[in-house]
């Protein structure tokens, strides 16, 4: 019987079985817009690159970006096209290493996807929004100060009114205490809670319906109003 000798022994590549191994694809090279994390990303890409990659096919010579690596019986690695796997490949690793192939493009497309939806951003970003000048990103920052120094604004205020209900509730239980977080977080009482935090203020002062309780109740409940 006859051997049928394998393509890719003929072009050097070592003896059969061939083996496939995994796929490692160039990354485009970044151009003078690119951003520190893509140059980074760029460099780490390349710096990880498998020694078998040269940037052509091992096989036929033709410059690639895709590079299939197969190893040979021997272990030595070789990495080749994905045309000359689909062509030349008679050891059962061609549907796999397509796969991979496609696997991996899939891959770039959403990385390229991703990379084109972070530049639209920030192009608009630093588009200019408003009569005032503003760009989006600095409208962003006002609004965002704004607010940060709404919910500041509304925790004095919640502080300043109920603040002198604080240690009395912190003595008072599990409840007492969540009522005291609330305060100190900005978050008035309302409901049964605030009438609550009236009794347990007053509590402290005497038992309930006692003439120290009803005082310290109405100075606190003056004090609210």
């Amino acid at each position: 019987m006859e051997n049928k000798v394998h393509p890719f022994e003929m072009s050097g590549l070592g003896l059969a079985p061939f083996r496939f191994v995994g796929v490692w694809t160039q990354p485009p090279i970044p151009d003078g817009s690119a951003s520190t994390g893509q140059v980074e990303a760029y460099n780490l890409e390349m710096q990880s690159k498998p020694e078998c990659c040269k940037y052509f096919c091992a096989h036929c010579g033709t410059a690639i970006m895709v590079h299939c690596m197969i190893e040979n019986s021997e272990g030595k690695r070789y990495a080749v096209g994905q045309d000359c796997i689909a062509k030349n490949d008679s050891e059962g690793c061609a549907d796999e290493t397509l796969i991979a192939v496609k696997q991996r493009e899939r891959e770039l497309r959403r990385i390229k996807r991703e990379e084109k939806a972070r530049r639209d951003h920030e192009n608009w970003l630093d588009t200019v929004c408003n009569d005032q000048g503003e760009t989006n990103r600095e409208r962003y920052d006002r609004e965002f100060a704004e607010q940060e120094q709404e919910k500041a604004d509304t925790k004095i205020a919640v502080l300043n009114k109920w603040g002198f209900l604080v240690d009395a509730l912190r003595n008072s239980g599990s409840f007492g205490i969540e009522l005291a977080n609330s305060i100190e977080n900005g978050q008035e009482p309302y409901g049964r809670g605030g009438d609550i935090a009236l009794e347990i203020f007053a509590k402290q002062a005497g038992r309930k319906n006692s003439k120290a309780f009803d005082d310290a109740y109405e100075y606190a409940y003056n004090k609210l109003n």
